[in-house]
């Protein structure tokens, strides 16, 4: 069912994300019952490839692990990590093909159209925090790449469960040039999507180390913290427009991040994007 109407108030929110159903990608779906079919040669790892180019699939693989696993051990961070706890069989057995988004979203091109952009900046941001987790030796930088993936998560869950409301947002930020984008969603929802996602992830338990990197509060005070929300902004601003006028900004802290020079910073930027094939 999808939401018309903003809720009261943050704890009201919260409630309603903790209880969407949540879908996966199309491609996500069809590449996972081709697997299943092999899976007696599978491992954690080749699975975890695959669940990590949806950020859908992600959220429910480490909400399924949470709800699974004892309070007393070391806390499972990676999707990799996950699956090998539960088992490739178990995997395939617990997440059963499901509903898309393309099914959810197959009458609202306009809010369609938006998620297929967030699933894109998702991905450039995960890349660009898994590449500078590498330059600063980080030991576990598919941590980066998780919290990079899911920094919009509430942004993607509304867009599905209530596209009305996500379209709002994006008239108000377009009829008000320069308007912040958290004050946009607090004028159409009350709350900012970073509320939510704060008081969503602590209600999934999801790890403590996970909770500070998706938390745009520790940008400044954690290093690690510091890469995924440099990653993820670069992320929203390449893709907004190449001439966007925060990414000067952008390029000064990737410059200090990485050691390059600041004149070097826009076509390294562009060139490891285009390789991926990102942009």
């Amino acid at each position: 069912m999808m939401l018309q109407e903003p809720l009261p108030n943050l704890k009201s929110w919260v409630l309603y994300f903790e209880n969407a159903e949540i879908p996966v990608l199309e491609s996500t779906k069809k590449t996972l019952l081709a697997l299943n079919e092999v899976s007696e040669s599978l491992t954690a790892k080749t699975l975890s490839e695959v669940v990590l180019r949806d950020p859908l699939m992600t959220i429910q693989v480490l909400r399924n692990i949470q709800k699974n696993t004892t309070q007393n051990i070391t806390p499972i961070t990676t999707v990799a990590h996950a699956i090998m706890m539960r088992g490739v069989e178990r995997f395939f057995h617990e997440h059963q093909p499901q509903k898309t988004v393309e099914e959810t979203l197959r009458l609202h091109f306009e809010a369609h159209t938006h998620l297929t952009k967030l699933i894109q900046r998702a991905h450039i941001g995960s890349y660009l925090a898994l590449l500078w987790g590498k330059i600063r030796h980080d030991i576990e930088s598919d941590e980066l790449v998780i919290a990079a993936l899911l920094y919009d998560l509430a942004e993607i869950i509304l867009c599905l469960t209530a596209p009305r409301l996500t379209i709002e947002i994006q008239r108000v930020l377009q009829a008000t040039p320069g308007k912040r984008s958290a004050e946009a969603q607090k004028t159409v929802l009350g709350v900012t999507f970073q509320e939510i996602q704060v008081e969503l992830a602590k209600n999934w338990k999801l790890p403590e180390l996970l909770l500070i990197l998706l938390n745009e509060q520790e940008d400044k005070i954690n290093s690690r913290a510091h890469i995924v929300a440099l990653a993820n902004r670069v992320a929203r601003h390449i893709l907004y427009s190449p001439t966007d006028p925060a990414l000067p900004d952008d390029y000064k802290a990737i410059a200090e991040l990485t050691g390059q020079s600041l004149e070097q910073v826009p076509e390294y930027l562009v060139r490891i994007l285009t390789n991926k094939q990102l942009l």
